[in-house]
C-alpha cells in the first residue's frame, strides 16, 4: 500500500521540529528550553516539541515560553519501550510499569490511541538497539515514523524512509537535539494551521506532514518529495488531493 499524504491547496505549510531533549529531564541534553526557542527561530522554524526521556515535563515553562515569544511549544515523551523508542503526544500520563521493566511497545501504542493521542517510531533503525527496527512490520496502530533524525546515519535514515513508504504511514523529521546548534536539524513540515497539540496529532494522523532539511543534511530516498506533492496538488481538480 502506498504512503498517503494529504495536501490542501492554499493552506500554509509550517515546519516543526518534533524531537528535542532538554536539559531538565534528559541529563544527556545540554539545552535549556529557552536556548531550544531560540534556536528554533533562529532556523525558521514555527514550532517545536520537547520529548524528553520517558518524563512528561517542562509544561508550565513550555506554557510561558510558548506565550512570550509567539511560538508553539508541545511536550511531548520519548518512550522507551521493549522494542525501542517511540515519540508520544496527546497524553497526560503513561502507563504505570513495574520498576525496572520496561512497557510493551504495542501496549503503548494502543493506550496513546486510545486517548487520543499520536506515537512516532523514533529512529527506527539506529544501530543502537533503541529503534523498533524489523518490528515495525508486526506493530499496528503507529501515527508515524521518523523518517530523518539528526543524530542518525544516512544509510539508517534512509532505511526508516523506506518502511514508511512501504508501510504507507506518514513520516516526520525531527533533530533529536541535545545539543547547541543541533535544533532544526531536520524537521517534519506540515500542511495547515497548527496552534495547539490537538491539531498537530489530526495532521500526523492525516498523513498530512512530511520531513525536511533544514541545515542541508541529506534528505535520501524523499527528497523533493514535498515539490512533489504541491506539483500533484496544482494538477487536481478538488481542493485536496491523496498521493
Amino acid at each position: 500500500m502506498p504512503a498517503v499524504f494529504f495536501i490542501i491547496r492554499g493552506e500554509t505549510e509550517m515546519k516543526f521540529d518534533l524531537h528535542i531533549h532538554e536539559l531538565t529531564h534528559s541529563k544527556d541534553s545540554h539545552l535549556s528550553l529557552e536556548q531550544i526557542v531560540l534556536e528554533a527561530k533562529s532556523r525558521g522554524l514555527e514550532g517545536i516539541a520537547i520529548t524528553d526521556h520517558d518524563v512528561l515535563g517542562l509544561r508550565a515553562q513550555a506554557r510561558f515560553l510558548s506565550a512570550r515569544h509567539n511560538l508553539p511549544i508541545f511536550v511531548g515523551v520519548e518512550v522507551y519501550t521493549t522494542l525501542g523508542d517511540i515519540l508520544v503526544f496527546g497524553v497526560d500520563q503513561l502507563p504505570a510499569v513495574e520498576e525496572g521493566k520496561r512497557i510493551e511497545s504495542q501496549q503503548l501504542i494502543d493506550y496513546v490511541n486510545s486517548k487520543g493521542g499520536a506515537t512516532i517510531a523514533a529512529h527506527p533503525f539506529r544501530s543502537n538497539g533503541r529503534g523498533l527496527g524489523e518490528a515495525l512490520y508486526g506493530l499496528t496502530g503507529l501515527t508515524a515514523i521518523e523518517g530523518y533524525n539528526g543524530r542518525t546515519t544516512k544509510g539508517h535514515n534512509d532505511r526508516a524512509a523506506d518502511v514508511a513508504l512501504a508501510l504507507g504511514i506518514p513520516m516526520t523529521g525531527g533533530s533529536d537535539a541535545h545539543a547547541p546548534g543541533e535544533v532544526g536539524a531536520y524537521a517534519t513540515e506540515v500542511s495547515g494551521v497548527v496552534q495547539t497539540e490537538k491539531d498537530l496529532i489530526q495532521a500526523l494522523k492525516k498523513g498530512r506532514c512530511y520531513p525536511v532539511s533544514m541545515t542541508g543534511l541529506p534528505l535520501g530516498n524523499v527528497a523533493g518529495l514535498g515539490a512533489a506533492l504541491a506539483a500533484d496538488v496544482n494538477m487536481a481538480a478538488d481542493s485536496e488531493v491523496a498521493v
